[in-house]
């Protein structure tokens, strides 16, 4: 089904996509429109669009030459003594349009794809070519920007790419960096509360501590352990309580009050040893640190001793010989009736 449409000037006289659509000028003279339609008749009956992607398969294209080849084949064709006329009458709108004659080659030779050989190159700057031919000088140059234009947007994707995988693994680096950063902080022991140094142990402590019963305070003997021991063990944190004479019964209920917050929260998930040190005294062939009032060479004795990683020591503001604790083990003083324990001042590295 082939059909028509109209357009105006300045576009040629007539043109056509090959495929089954004519274009003709609106104000062609009857004679001279019924050639132009006869002409782009031929173009589609002959296939000339397919023909042309068969032809120029194999080698490089030159549409231009082409279509000079495929005009002077309907030349050849169909046009008769009155149709030659008509383009070459004076002042003819189709005047320099290819006639059969145009190409000098035997009249037997018809076909575009043999006329194409014998199209000379000086041709293709003086004749005058129909739209059909400007037509696919556009296209050509349609394509050839339209490949130009991809060519970029590939180059462009091509960087986006590149930029973005570089992006990619910057962010997986900085993650690495910070993954690690945590894991260094978190390796190295850098506590700053009793409950944070308690808390990193219990996290990894697999023994469990028993219930402790607080002893009677007139139980005589120096170091006063707490009650339903029922093994012995290496403790990881030492709670020492006081219970020298200069403890009145309200400092004594605060010391309880601060013993039960430490153990509530992790109680049953550490490996602890409660004592409880009071006047009396320790004799031992052993040398203690000091003969204070207050026993704290007895707290200094079990920490050398059994070396825990945290000791706190829960006591009021009596004085306390020098002593310099074992490396590893971090003393931590809790005050009872004082703002600060300033009876450990004497101990190093303690934190009150």
């Amino acid at each position: 089904m082939i059909s028509i449409k109209t357009m105006r000037q300045p576009n040629p006289p007539g043109k056509t996509d090959c495929r089954g659509v004519i274009y003709l000028r609106d104000d062609l003279p009857a004679d001279i429109r019924m050639l132009v339609h006869r002409h782009e008749l031929y173009h589609c009956y002959a296939q000339h669009a397919l023909r042309r992607e068969n032809f120029f398969a194999d080698k490089k294209p030159n549409y231009i030459k082409w279509n000079i080849a495929a005009d002077c084949e309907i030349a050849r064709a169909i046009y008769s003594e009155d149709d030659i006329a008509l383009i070459t009458a004076p002042r003819s709108i189709l005047n320099g349009a290819v006639l059969p004659d145009t190409i000098k080659a035997h009249k037997n030779i018809v076909t575009a794809e043999e006329l194409y050989e014998y199209i000379p190159d000086d041709m293709l700057q003086n004749i005058a070519l129909d739209v059909h031919t400007q037509g696919e000088e556009k296209e050509e140059k349609q394509e050839k920007q339209g490949r130009e234009v991809d060519a970029q947007k590939a180059r462009e994707d091509a960087i986006k790419a590149v930029k973005k995988a570089e992006e990619k693994a910057k962010r997986e680096a900085a993650a690495r960096n910070a993954q690690a950063a945590v894991e260094k902080e978190c390796a190295l022991p850098k506590p700053h509360s009793i409950s944070e140094e308690i808390a990193a142990i219990a996290a990894g402590s697999l023994k469990v501590c028993e219930s402790y019963v607080r002893p009677n305070r007139r139980n005589s003997g120096g170091i006063i352990k707490r009650g339903y021991i029922v093994r012995r063990h290496v403790p990881k944190i030492l709670i020492a309580v006081d219970r020298s004479g200069s403890f009145s019964p309200h400092k004594t209920a605060q010391s309880e009050k601060k013993l039960k917050e430490l153990i509530s929260a992790y109680g049953g998930r550490v490996n602890a040893d409660i004592i409880y040190f009071g006047d009396s005294r320790l004799y031992t062939k052993d040398p203690l640190h000091g003969n204070g009032d207050t026993p704290y060479y007895l707290v200094a004795a079990w920490i050398d001793k059994y070396r825990p990683v945290i000791s706190i020591i829960i006591t009021d503001n009596d004085e306390a010989a020098p002593y310099t604790p074992p490396k590893g083990c971090t003393v931590f003083a809790v005050p009872i009736g004082c703002e600060k324990s300033e009876c450990l001042k004497n101990w190093r590295n303690v934190k009150c």
